[in-house]
């Protein structure tokens, strides 16, 4: 028998709302509760006090940082640009294998346009919502296919990030997601 999806939530906002900073929440406190994680998350990278690009940050099933992989950089010679950052598309490659590590809870941060440009990122992500794990992923505001697919998909919980709400959503994301585990066992 195949194990159903049982869900999870999908985080949206603009630029700099805090979508990281929930997700970071989220998992220390899904880990508080017993429940480990599989994935990564995006990181900004700044230089006095300006952003000069972002690296994927693969997470350890406690939620702790693990390898570091520079996703862009501001002005970086790449054959994938988006904006002013060239993207190295092997960093997602790198990273992609975190998608399917031993985990309870499977974290996607971000699914946007410089993660997109990967190969095989697609299909990893049409990989995690076809599971048997709850997924908690950020999703590019205005970003299309995948993202637009993520943020309409009924079985998922789509939480907007704003500055008012980036505060209690880390509990509310939670929630959510361990109702989505609880489901899943009882599925």
């Amino acid at each position: 028998m195949t194990a159903t999806f049982p869900g999870g939530v999908v985080l949206t906002g603009r630029p700099g709302s805090g979508k990281t900073t929930v997700v970071r929440r989220t998992v220390a406190t899904l880990v508080g509760h017993g429940v480990r994680v599989a994935g990564f998350l995006t990181d900004e990278v700044r230089e006095r006090g300006t952003r000069v690009g972002f690296d994927l940050v693969v997470l350890t099933p406690d939620g702790r940082d693990a390898d570091r992989h520079p996703l862009a950089r501001v002005g970086a010679v790449s054959p994938v640009t988006v904006g002013r950052y060239g993207i190295d598309v092997a960093a997602v490659s790198d990273a992609l294998p975190a998608l399917s590590g031993p985990g309870d809870v499977v974290v996607v941060d971000e699914v946007a346009p410089m993660e997109l440009k990967a190969p095989g990122f697609v299909a990893a992500i049409a990989s995690a919502v076809t599971g048997s794990r709850p997924l908690l992923a950020t999703v590019h505001e205005r970003a299309g296919g995948m993202a637009t697919q993520l943020r309409q998909d009924p079985r998922l919980h789509l939480l907007k990030v704003t500055p008012h709400t980036r505060d209690t959503l880390p509990d509310e994301a939670t929630l959510l997601l361990l109702r989505c585990l609880e489901a899943a066992r009882h599925g």
